[in-house]
């Protein structure tokens, strides 16, 4: 619980400080279609940094929240800052189906790969190099996703909340 109250108010800062000097850089797509909170977006290239980390949905998450800050707060070979992006994304590892805006998650033998947009910027060959091997940058392809609006937190015990 310590953890996930550490990592919602490490998020608030991060959201409202960024706030503000700027707004937060969003995955850019187009809206195909929409019905109520429900919409088909077509989404851009990105890139993306992404970890694996052992639990339930919560306490994978905190691990994994805190690797990947740690990278974009300059634990990296350059010691640069990365600026903080949204959405964050995490799934459970293995499964193919994907979710976004904010959490995406698929579940499988309770491995999660979490992972933070990269700001749009950046290319593989100019983010700076994870320090930690935990740590991975990939390039996600252009693709079309289905996505739910909503607000408030997600949880593995009682949805969104």
């Amino acid at each position: 619980m310590k953890h996930s109250i550490r990592i919602i108010l490490a998020t608030a800062v991060i959201i409202f400080g960024a706030m503000d000097a700027m707004a937060i850089e969003e995955a850019t797509y187009n809206v195909l279609k929409k019905d109520n909170d429900f919409e088909i977006r077509d989404y851009a290239p990105h890139i993306l940094a992404e970890t694996i980390a052992e639990g339930d949905l919560e306490e994978a998450g905190n691990k994994a929240f805190n690797r990947l800050f740690r990278y974009i707060s300059g634990e990296n070979r350059s010691r640069d800052k990365v600026a903080m992006t949204a959405p964050v994304s995490q799934e459970q590892k293995g499964e193919k189906i994907q979710m976004t805006a904010p959490v995406g998650q698929r579940s499988v033998q309770d491995h999660w790969a979490v992972s933070f947009m990269m700001p749009a910027s950046y290319t593989l060959e100019t983010l700076p190099e994870p320090e930690d091997p935990k740590v991975t940058l990939r390039q996600v392809p252009a693709r079309r996703m289905a996505a739910v609006r909503y607000s408030g937190f997600m949880s593995g015990k009682r949805g969104i909340r």
